[in-house]
């Protein structure tokens, strides 16, 4: 069985409170990208994994794909094993959740691998535990994902739009990024609503950017300067919007069209670490 884990960005990212017990709680629009890992399920006796590509992958239990089929497999009282061949292409520790959409393709393709029954509020519910993005990467539309990343609520449908992602060498833990945030003075929250409506029209501009915003972009260039170098090298080739994404360190620019997308890749790919040209993905792309 062959799944692709698909990438995705926060296009807002609100910090809405805490809970007693620490975490945070967030409001934040989401949607794929067509950046995706590749990963292949076979037959096994034991559970394993086999990683490929230039991206290192965490061993063991460390690895969130492993992690969540052992939480599958224990769920449903399955003895059954199974290789997990995972060909990495997306930037780890990036905010890009490469971690959690390979997680969530295991989830779902072992649940029907191992024919497991498995209702998608039971795969939601177990994903839960492995990361607040596993939830929404089990779906493919753009939603509104708040809570601890429980509540998901799916968003009219948004285009396709060209981008380049950009990210230096160094990378942040998102334990620091939250930290962060505690001790800085909050910045201004995104409009959800305005946001949607930029992105769906299309009116990126000085008038209706500031509408979308990633609350966690200041702490996150406060530890890393690198992050604001790189929004400038995004907006210096014509991006309309560019933005950091989840807890950092990657960035993401969108562009008027695929041409100026594939031009400003081309300038951007010698001066920075990681360089990819992609687009965000329709439902069902």
């Amino acid at each position: 069985m062959i799944l692709y884990a698909h990438a995705k960005i926060n296009w807002t990212l609100n910090i809405t409170g805490r809970r007693e017990d620490g975490y945070h709680l967030l409001s934040s629009v989401m949607q794929r990208l067509s950046l995706f890992d590749r990963i292949t399920l076979e037959p096994g006796d034991t559970l394993s994994l086999r990683s490929s590509g230039k991206v290192p992958v965490p061993e063991g239990m460390d690895n969130l794909a492993l992690r969540a089929a052992s939480i599958l497999r224990d769920h449903a009282r399955i003895s059954s094993g199974a290789v997990i061949r995972l060909e990495k292409h997306i930037p780890s520790g990036a905010g890009l959740g490469g971690g959690s959409a390979d997680a969530a393709a295991v989830l779902d393709g072992l649940n029907r691998f191992w024919n497991c029954g498995l209702e998608k509020r039971d795969l939601e519910a177990l994903a839960l535990q492995l990361g607040a993005d596993v939830p929404y990467c089990l779906h493919d539309g753009p939603m509104l994902v708040s809570g601890i990343g429980e509540t998901l609520s799916p968003l009219p449908p948004m285009p396709s739009l060209p981008l380049v992602l950009l990210k230096g060498e160094t990378g942040l833990s998102t334990q620091e990024v939250y930290r962060a945030f505690d001790l800085l003075p909050p910045s201004r929250p995104a409009d959800n609503d305005q946001a949607v409506r930029v992105i769906r029209e299309k009116a990126f501009g000085a008038e209706n950017n500031p509408h979308i915003v990633n609350m966690l972009q200041s702490p996150a260039a406060h530890l890393l300067p690198e992050i604001e170098r790189l929004i400038a090298l995004l907006y210096d080739t014509r991006a309309v919007f560019a933005e950091m994404t989840g807890s950092g360190s990657s960035v993401f620019g969108v562009y008027a069209d695929h041409a100026a997308a594939a031009e400003a890749a081309k300038i951007l790919a010698p001066r920075c670490a990681t360089c990819i040209l992609t687009q965000t993905l329709q439902p069902g792309g």
